[in-house]
C-alpha cells in the first residue's frame, strides 16, 4: 500500500492483481488478459487490455467491461488517458476511442 492506504493495482502479461496489505490477488471479475495500462480518475480505476476497457468503482476489488461503442469484438487497448474528469481516451489497434465519464 502507498502512504494513503489505497490498494495497489498492477497489470502485465496475462494478469491484473490487487495488493491489500501484504497479499496480491486477482480481484473478483478481474479481466485475466494482457493489461497494457491501468489509470485512476477520481475514485475509479480503468484497465486497458487485450479485450477492451475495464472499470472498477471499488479500488480494484471488482471489475466490469465498459466496451460501449467497440462492437462485438473489442480491440486491444494499448494506452489510456483521462482528460480532466470528463473523458477517458483509449488508444486501440483500431484507432482512438472516447468514453464520457460519469460526473
Amino acid at each position: 500500500m502507498d502512504n494513503s492506504g489505497a490498494p495497489w493495482i498492477i497489470g502485465g502479461s496475462d494478469f491484473l492483481l490487487r495488493r491489500t496489505g501484504n497479499t496480491w490477488a486477482a480481484p473478483t471479475g478481474a479481466p485475466q488478459a494482457r493489461t497494457n495500462d491501468v489509470i485512476q480518475s477520481g475514485d475509479r480505476l480503468y484497465a486497458g487490455q487485450m479485450n477492451g476497457v475495464w472499470r472498477s468503482t471499488d479500488q480494484g476489488a471488482t471489475w466490469q467491461a465498459i466496451n460501449l461503442g467497440f462492437g462485438s469484438s473489442p480491440p486491444m487497448v494499448r494506452d489510456l488517458d483521462v482528460d480532466g474528469q470528463a473523458w477517458l481516451y483509449a488508444a486501440t489497434t483500431r484507432g482512438v476511442w472516447r468514453y464520457r465519464l460519469d460526473p
